[in-house]
């Protein structure tokens, strides 16, 4: 069996971002899968150059793109040649709407991981309430 090659894209090297890479090299691992990691120095032309090339390399062409957008556009040009020409295109943290189009034209695997805002609300207003249990003022700062 083909073992599995994945490229997972990060906007930079803050602890964030590593703790992030060392988690996918030790799951990779462990599920017996090729892992490379790319950091784009907080540079969206950087990340779109680095994963274009990685697309239109025939040799280096992965099973799948895993990424951080570090643009609005959210690469999309670069998921249409990604799932084109077979590899799946995962896009991390940030809502998309060009998914769905990107599943229509290709067979290749195309879906976005992202946070549930309206749980993370929902976490935030018990960790309030256990905080005043009788009430009072919070400053929250984003």
């Amino acid at each position: 069996m083909k073992k599995l090659k994945l490229v997972v894209s990060l906007p930079n090297e803050n602890s964030y971002q590593l703790e992030q890479a060392r988690a996918a090299r030790e799951t990779a691992a462990e599920l017996g899968v090729d892992v490379q990691i790319l950091f784009a120095d907080n540079d969206a032309v950087t990340q779109s150059q680095q994963v274009l090339e990685i697309v239109q390399s025939p040799s280096a062409r992965p099973d799948a793109i895993l990424f951080e957008p570090l643009s609005a556009t959210a690469l999309s040009r670069v998921g249409e040649a990604a799932v084109a020409v077979g590899i799946g295109w995962v896009v991390l943290n940030c809502d998309v709407e060009y998914i769905s189009a990107l599943r229509s034209r290709s067979h290749a695997l195309a879906f976005a991981v992202t946070r549930d805002h309206t749980e993370i609300g929902r976490i935030q207003a018990r960790q309030f309430a256990a905080l005043l249990p009788a009430g009072g003022t919070i400053l929250y700062i984003q």
